[in-house]
């Protein structure tokens, strides 16, 4: 299952993308403030991010249409020879950054999930030569809790990120600037905003340079590949564990939330599992549908191109 935090959305709310709304929020993603009071995640995209000198890019590429998953892969190359260099198994959200070295990747959260109990929430993590090295929360950035943001359901935590001379800056919502070194991944030096007369001079540095690839076809909404035998996910599912559907969730006895991660093979893994028998849990009825979701054969058609697998959605009230 997920290891990592992901919206639980409530089943009477659950609802169906379009393309329309998809690159709406594509579009609001990329011009609009990554601290921005939203409270809907947006989705998740591939792009190419350049170091400050230009010598050095990652490309990161999702396996699942979520802003704030790391679930995916980041590649890193040389720019002038375009020589892939090293990959990890990371997608690296945004705001992310690559050195001039190249050997040190920055990923950051933008929000953290509620309003409280968010202490364990990774929110900076630093990877070197390839490797997880270093992981900050909030308690290693932020002094004054007060001064962060609540929205409904997320907490802000910073105003502006920039990256010079391999130094990572951060505007904290505390007016504060914590100064991390690429490096290393240590923080060398906090400064209060007003004290720090670089800050001016370093917002004006152009933002690193950034592709994005807004045209990749990725799938919308609840939907499952059909089986490889040519009959679909959810009547199967239905059939094979011998219930009935119903139309709304007050009516259902048994409730499935199912997000399953389909690679190009067509072997399919629980990526999170949601599940209830009369509104409770029952592990028996969530190793029902795990085992039949895992043991089927999917086709492989719906799989992104530039992706090496998938993660699929669906829900299901039945009784």
């Amino acid at each position: 299952m997920c290891s990592e935090t992901c919206p639980n959305a409530k089943p009477e709310d659950v609802m169906h993308n379009n393309r329309m709304t998809r690159t709406i929020i594509f579009i609001l993603t990329i011009c609009c403030s990554l601290t921005a009071k939203a409270d809907l995640p947006g989705p998740a995209y591939q792009y190419d991010r350049y170091s400050e000198d230009g010598k050095f890019y990652f490309k990161s590429i999702p396996f699942y249409n979520y802003d704030l998953t790391n679930f995916g892969k980041t590649i890193v190359y040389d720019s002038k020879s375009k020589k892939e260099l090293y990959k990890i198994d990371r997608y690296l959200p945004t705001e992310a950054f690559i050195s001039n070295t190249g050997k040190t990747l920055v990923t950051t959260t933008y929000w953290m999930w509620g309003n409280s109990n968010f202490e364990k929430q990774n929110l900076v993590e630093i990877f070197i030569d390839g490797k997880s090295s270093i992981t900050y929360f909030i308690n290693d950035l932020v002094t004054d809790k007060s001064k962060l943001q609540k929205t409904s359901s997320h907490v802000l935590w910073y105003k502006k990120m920039m990256v010079t001379n391999d130094t990572l800056y951060i505007y904290t919502l505390e007016d504060k600037i914590v100064c991390i070194e690429l490096a290393t991944g240590k923080i060398i030096n906090r400064h209060k905003k007003a004290d720090f007369n670089k800050w001016a001079s370093i917002t004006k540095i152009p933002e690193p340079q950034t592709k994005y690839y807004p045209d990749i076809k990725y799938p919308e909404g609840y939907l499952f590949p059909d089986l490889i035998t040519g009959n679909k996910f959810r009547k199967s599912l239905i059939k094979g564990l011998n219930r009935t559907e119903v139309k709304e969730y007050s009516d259902c006895k048994y409730y499935i939330m199912v997000y399953g991660t389909i690679d190009k093979k067509g072997n399919c893994k629980i990526f999170r599992l949601r599940t209830s028998v009369d509104n409770k849990e029952d592990k028996n009825w969530e190793k029902q549908v795990s085992n039949w979701v895992t043991k089927q054969q999917y086709k492989t058609n719906l799989i992104p191109a530039n992706c090496d697998k998938w993660v699929f959605q669906e829900y299901f009230y039945l009784k």
